[in-house]
């Protein structure tokens, strides 16, 4: 296709089992995939990795797990997406994994959940996490500037680079291509209580059924996502990294049947209400919330592009000061 900028058939680096030690520990459980670790001994000195471990596959979970990897190394450049260094053999660590699994840096401070739960549990460092804000944004606007929806944005799908400490967007099993050179899935599933009303809701069935069975309803459904959803879910990492709030969470539970619940009663309403933020503790609270809404538009049409968000986060009073202040800390 002319002007395609997308080179999906190129071969990947893959790793034998002479140049990859064995893994040592499982790093998180995923739902279909854990993360594993282990050493890369081709370089000197021997690289600690991750490993993602595929769950044994169908056929199609096959060409769904090719579509992630072809995606995630057309990204993984940018100073805010994850590392992919190669396929790496894992199924000799035990027979329930698939044969090969993708290698990246290990980010031993993990996600951005895990890593602010540990380095500011009070959420009194609105500087460092509006810094890693930006992070997010970049990665994402970077994404859909490659015409790539990314699918399931969310704060546990961005790593914390052990150096830097900069955000890294990962996890590209949900994305797909925006080009007629893209042939993969069209519909892939995110996080339910990260989705914008348009995957989901559907004005006919509002009120219909009781509570205990609205999360088992709407997860039936899978629409296509596009760069409109994302930046909705981005409205909520927004919330996630800014205020420590999970979207439809506002007694900090993590019930995540309780969030979908109050997400289909919500309809097209906002994951959180003002009244349960406390935005005067900040300056940098009130201008990302202020971004948050725009994110937030149930016409998907409304919402800001990606790449406007940086603006929408510095601009008017306080915004530069604000920016100047994180990259102090």
């Amino acid at each position: 296709m002319s002007g395609c900028k997308h080179s999906l058939s190129q071969p990947f680096t893959i790793f034998s089992s002479c140049e990859f030690d064995t893994i040592d520990k499982v790093i998180t459980r995923g739902a279909h995939a854990d993360l594993v670790c282990g050493t890369l001994k081709v370089v000197r000195p021997r690289k600690r990795v991750a490993v993602k471990a595929f769950r044994r596959v169908t056929a199609q979970d096959k060409i769904s797990i090719e579509n992630e990897l072809a995606i995630w190394r057309l990204l993984c450049a940018h100073p805010h997406i994850a590392s992919f260094i190669g396929i790496a053999p894992i199924d000799n660590y035990h027979p329930k994994y698939f044969s090969q699994g993708p290698v990246s840096d290990y980010y031993v401070h993990g996600d951005l959940n895990m890593y602010l739960y540990k380095v500011d549990p009070d959420v009194n460092n609105h500087e460092m996490r509006f810094l890693l804000l930006l992070g997010v944004v970049r990665g994402l606007a970077y994404i859909h500037s490659q015409s790539i929806v990314h699918g399931d944005l969310k704060a546990g799908n961005v790593l914390i680079d052990g150096e830097g400490h900069a955000a890294r967007i990962c996890d590209f099993g949900s994305s797909r291509i925006e080009c007629g050179c893209y042939s993969g899935p069209q519909t892939q599933e995110g996080t339910l209580a990260w989705d914008s009303p348009e995957l989901w809701y559907d004005p006919l069935t509002e009120g219909e059924g009781d509570e205990e069975d609205d999360d088992d309803d709407v997860e039936e459904k899978v629409r296509q996502r596009t760069q409109m959803s994302d930046v909705w879910a981005f409205g909520c990492v927004a919330l996630e990294v800014q205020m420590g709030m999970a979207p439809w969470d506002p007694e900090r539970e993590g019930n995540l049947r309780k969030m979908c619940a109050r997400q289909y009663n919500a309809g097209t309403g906002h994951p959180v209400q003002e009244s349960a933020l406390e935005l005067h503790c900040h300056p940098i609270a009130s201008k990302v919330w202020s971004m948050i809404q725009d994110c937030w538009e149930a016409d998907p049409s409304r919402r800001p592009e990606s790449s406007k968000l940086m603006t929408l986060l510095i601009r008017g009073p306080g915004g530069e000061k604000a920016l100047s202040s994180a990259h102090k800390k």
